[in-house]
């Protein structure tokens, strides 16, 4: 009998394409077989599908993650759709403009904690300011969104918080550029009440965590764990002094 292998085989290096900098994902080989989903009942498989944004590799047509049976699965979906989609608006705006407003944001406020803990000293070097760390940003999450597609890493967790939790969405730190789920776990009670992109940016200050991003704790101003999410919440608007940045680091962790 024939191996059943999934349909998409990235091979050889998958760039980078907006940064000067060379963080390349080497994949040789076909994706992986799917891991069963582990044996308990409060745990249920559910898949994302991954848009195709210009200017980048065949991507995997989905993503999968095992997601605890409590929470809301229509609601979980949306707020992962729409980070999805601001991914993808980022690659289209950039190839129609040059430029997005993701990273026209990022360039005013973050200047902080701008690369990952995993970039080695020369590198950090050349991501040196907002533009050009949301950029290489971007590309990181492509690069985890692969693996996590291609079973290169292992399948994600979505966890349940319990409702008397201070948080939102959180994540562990992860300190590698390789093999690592994209696990989150969530608050049922801000999953119902809050809006879709208040949740969207959350989920993804957890997942910069998950990709190595760091913050002091408590201190989300100007670094770009903190700045990224934010300007994602603010649907890419000016900071307005009559709103404080606490208004959306609650929701972070």
């Amino acid at each position: 009998m024939k191996d059943n292998k999934c349909k998409i085989e990235i091979e050889g290096k998958i760039p980078l394409i907006n940064t000067c900098v060379d963080a390349s994902v080497e994949i040789s080989h076909p994706c992986k077989k799917p891991p069963k989903p582990e044996p308990f009942a409060e745990y249920k498989r559910i898949e994302m599908t991954l848009p195709q944004p210009p200017g980048l590799p065949p991507l995997p047509p989905s993503i999968f993650f095992d997601m605890d049976t409590r929470l809301d699965e229509a609601s979980i979906h949306e707020v992962i759709a729409s980070l999805i989609f601001e991914w993808g608006r980022h690659y289209r705006e950039k190839e129609e403009t040059g430029k997005s407003q993701w990273s026209e944001c990022a360039l005013k406020y973050a200047f902080k904690n701008l690369t990952p803990v995993w970039l080695d000293k020369e590198r950090k070097f050349m991501v040196n300011e907002g533009k050009k760390a949301l950029d290489f940003l971007m590309d990181t999450f492509t690069s985890f969104l692969i693996q996590n597609g291609t079973w290169n890493a292992p399948i994600a967790k979505i966890d349940y918080l319990p409702p008397t939790s201070s948080s939102t969405i959180f994540s562990e730190n992860a300190n590698k550029q390789f093999h690592v789920p994209l696990d989150f776990s969530v608050n049922p009670i801000p999953l119902q009440e809050e809006a879709i992109r208040t949740l969207a940016g959350s989920l993804f200050h957890a997942w910069m965590h998950r990709m190595g991003y760091r913050h002091p704790k408590e201190e989300y101003t100007s670094y770009l764990i903190g700045e990224a999410p934010m300007c994602l919440m603010r649907g890419y608007a000016d900071k307005e002094p009559s709103i404080p940045d606490s208004a959306f680091t609650r929701f972070f962790d």
